[in-house]
């Protein structure tokens, strides 16, 4: 496994921004660039800087890969302890809740500063299986 990640990684770094390195079934590396910067700010300072474009990694899992995801931790035989904080989050699917337990649009963004408790995640997570539900049924 170590050398499949050692070559993973060679390519991804001798990798130009028009390369793709596809693992079926699994996802999709891409080197992309970034745009420069002519304009970001120092916070500390307030005084304006260039950052220079730079290459960047990115990941975009399979299809398969998600759904696999999409299985609650504790049908895998996994079991969160009793303090984390992921705890009510547990057998939530992961289209309803973003990993810092905030709600997600449709579209699959995050509504801005409205986190979720355990209750109302648990509903939300019902009103989305029950369009599905119904569709399966009819």
């Amino acid at each position: 496994m170590r050398t499949v990640l050692t070559a993973l990684g060679d390519l991804m770094i001798d990798a130009d921004p028009e390369r793709r390195i596809e693992l079926r079934n699994f996802g999709v590396f891409e080197v992309k660039k970034t745009k420069a910067k002519p304009k970001a700010r120092n916070p500390r300072t307030n005084e304006t800087v260039f950052i220079p474009s730079r290459r960047k990694t990115h990941f975009k899992p399979s299809k398969r890969l998600k759904e696999a995801l999409q299985v609650p931790l504790r049908e895998l035989g996994y079991a969160i302890p009793e303090g984390s904080a992921d705890a009510h989050l547990e057998d939530v699917p992961l289209d309803v809740v973003a990993a810092d337990g905030t709600r997600l649009q449709q579209d699959g963004e995050a509504v801005d500063g409205e986190a979720l408790d355990g209750e109302a995640v648990a509903r939300e997570a019902e009103e989305v299986a029950e369009p599905k539900r119904e569709t399966q049924a009819a």
